[in-house]
């Protein structure tokens, strides 16, 4: 039996390892959301795929679909988030809260488009943004991750865009009714 393969760009959120061979993987792609996929033999110090399935690395991901799941059969890094983020533990702190709340939230096989851009938009300016920033950052980035996700209505703020320097002052401004919109959500959806 041949099975399709699924090519994708993609961050691998978490790892688990089960046994000696098996390794789960969730993976945030934009095309099927967050994918729980397994890889198997990473373990082994030949294996091809060891570090490529890092958590918090970014990178070109190809899947089979079987009866029994997703499986990872090729990946390819393009950059390891947290080795980006070395030594700056507040940069760190910030893209695991965010990370960790896109990990909970976003569905399961599912096209998530919008959703990954603005993680992958997130992280790429939390990088080099000043850490006076990271707040607003994070404030914008989460409210609008939840509104694509239908747990905020996108009435209640400026509506998303990728992330710049002039947005500041917007931000600071909606940065209290975003944080209730953002604890509101977080409280009704009993995910957090």
């Amino acid at each position: 039996m041949s099975y399709a393969y699924y090519n994708t760009t993609g961050l691998v959120l978490s790892s688990e390892v089960e046994g000696e061979s098996k390794t789960f993987i969730s993976v945030l792609t934009p095309e099927y959301g967050l994918i729980f996929a397994e890889a198997r033999g990473l373990s082994k110090p030949e294996s091809k795929l060891r570090y490529s399935l890092d958590p918090f690395t970014e990178g070109d991901f190809s899947f089979i679909r079987g009866k029994s799941g997703w499986r990872i059969v090729n990946a390819r890094p393009v950059v390891h988030w947290f080795h980006q983020l070395k030594g700056e533990v507040s940069r760190r702190e910030t893209a695991l809260r965010v990370l960790r709340l896109a990990y909970s939230h976003i569905p399961r096989d599912q096209e998530e488009v919008k959703a990954f851009e603005i993680v992958m938009d997130f992280l790429r300016v939390i990088k080099s943004a000043p850490l006076n920033d990271l707040v607003f950052i994070e404030t914008y980035s989460v409210f609008h991750l939840l509104a694509t996700l239908g747990y905020v209505a996108t009435t209640e703020s400026v509506p998303y865009a990728p992330w710049s320097e002039n947005m500041l002052t917007d931000i600071a401004i909606s940065k209290s009714n975003m944080v209730k919109s953002i604890n509101k959500a977080l409280s009704s959806s009993h995910l957090s």
